[in-house]
């Protein structure tokens, strides 16, 4: 299978000062621990209650809203970045990302290692923002929870991932992958980490023993659709950055910037 930002002469010396700074923190090393130069955002900003007037908030900017207490599912489509429907605060919302594929130490398409998988394309960073919250879900360990899942295919009588035998695709039950992201917003400056297996793969258990042992892309055959999932108990900001990877092969940097 494949897997595929008084004085005049003052207020002009504090302006260039500030962007001095500025200029000088681009050419230094980032300090955060996540790539630097040219990415996308995307922000997900939970809200206590769902909007339901939403005439002239626009629907294709870099934000999703979700709920501060409950689910969130985000439908995911192949394309350039772009926000589909920002209002997940019915329970629902979709935005689109390109393919990522893998590739070996030369560089070729390969089936998604289980351990250790590389990246064509770009890189997915996280980092959650605002509050302090207060960790109560996996075990008191986080304030949300965010993972991948699909709906499996029926391929010749069997499900695409599990091997089950099916008649039709409905008979196939959907998948989540094993590698979750925890989020907790602690004080203090945010905690930066690659999430691209995490958000771009499902890893999957298929033989019972614990731990996945099958890593399938998010626009992989093997999946009729893919989604995030956001289950949140208080986190109120997470950010996401996705980072062009080495060279940029697949031209996700726009041509102007």
């Amino acid at each position: 299978m494949t897997r595929r930002v008084a004085l005049y002469g003052a207020s002009v010396f504090v302006v260039a000062l500030v962007v001095g700074v500025f200029a000088s923190m681009a050419g230094a090393a980032n300090p955060s621990g996540r790539p630097s130069g040219w990415h996308y955002n995307l922000e997900l900003i939970a809200v206590p209650n769902p909007k339901t007037n939403v005439d002239g908030l626009g629907s294709n900017g870099h934000r999703i809203f979700i709920d501060l207490s409950g689910s969130t599912k985000i439908l995911l489509s192949e394309g350039d970045f772009q926000v589909i429907d920002f209002n997940g605060t019915d329970g629902q919302a979709s935005f689109a990302l390109p393919a990522n594929p893998c590739i070996d130490a030369a560089g070729n398409v390969v089936d998604c290692p289980v351990n250790v998988p590389e990246f064509q394309c770009y890189s997915v960073w996280i980092a959650e923002l605002g509050k302090p919250c207060d960790p109560t879900l996996a075990n008191a360990t986080a304030c949300a929870i965010m993972k991948t899942c699909g709906d499996q295919t029926c391929v010749q009588g069997v499900c695409s991932i599990s091997g089950l035998a099916c008649a039709s695709s409905s008979d196939c039950t959907g998948v989540c992958s094993t590698e979750n992201v925890l989020l907790v917003r602690n004080a203090g400056k945010p905690n930066w980490r690659d999430v691209t297996k995490q958000l771009t793969t499902v890893c999957v258990d298929t033989d019972g023993n614990g731990s996945c042992n099958v890593r399938v892309p998010i626009f992989d055959t093997a999946l009729a659709d893919a989604f995030w999932t956001i289950d949140n108990a208080g986190l109120r900001h997470a950010q996401l950055r996705f980072y062009p990877e080495q060279g940029d092969v697949c031209g996700l940097k726009p041509s102007n910037k």
